[in-house]
């Protein structure tokens, strides 16, 4: 069933959610698991383990068996990859089965059963840490973009503040007519405020929320 080798709390504070439908297995998994440091929850099938997903804090790492009742492994992930709550999480598939089919399931990593052990610690320290440097590396991006987007905003809006307050002189400062010539230069000095006026809305929204700059159109 396992092969295994006393290890030295490899796993200590992560958390892991254990899909498996032997009771055995499940149960080895677990306790074995919890040795490393690891808190776990085990559930018998990918419904199981979707209602727990959707109902308690997402795990750091999911383990899956493929072959189970009421809802397979290759099910649960193609629900799991649907839902943008939960897609992110990374997730070890478990399985006998070596044929084509089940070693194309998307997954971070595929253990073939029986397992071996240390085998699967050094797995899921490998995906988990792999995982962190992603999240790290997305949070200095979106910090170096809200650096960036906070740098645009304040060199677009002093001279953007000039450009309007002068729009809304020369538009006070047109002599009144009804001539073909005053109207078309009022709607140019319209049009141009209203286009200065979009900046500007630009620009905040990029100060309050910086992701909305890359979005904007």
């Amino acid at each position: 069933m396992l092969a295994v080798a006393p290890l030295h709390r490899a796993l200590r504070g992560l958390r892991l959610l254990v899909v498996e439908d032997d009771d055995m297995i499940r149960d080895a998994l677990t306790e074995l698991l919890r040795d490393e440091g690891a808190t776990v929850t085990a559930v018998m099938n990918g419904r199981e383990a979707l209602g727990q997903l959707r109902a308690a804090h997402v795990p750091d790492l999911i383990l899956l068996d493929l072959m189970m009742p009421v809802m397979d492994g290759w099910e649960f992930r193609v629900e799991q990859r649907a839902d943008p709550a939960l897609a992110h999480i990374p997730l070890i598939a478990m399985s006998a089965d070596m044929s084509a089919k089940a070693r194309a399931i998307a997954a971070d990593a595929y253990l073939r059963k029986p397992l071996d052990f240390a085998e699967l610690v050094g797995r899921i320290r490998a995906v988990s840490d792999h995982a962190a440097e992603q999240r790290a590396a997305a949070a200095d991006t979106a910090a170096a973009f809200a650096t960036m987007a906070a740098d645009i905003a304040h060199e677009i809006n002093n001279p953007l503040t000039y450009l309007m307050a002068n729009l809304q002189v020369l538009a006070d400062r047109l002599p009144p007519g009804t001539d073909e010539e005053s109207r078309d230069l009022r709607e140019l000095i319209d049009d141009a405020l209203e286009g200065a006026e979009r900046i500007r809305r630009v620009v905040k929204d990029a100060q309050r929320d910086p992701e909305k700059l890359r979005h904007h159109h």
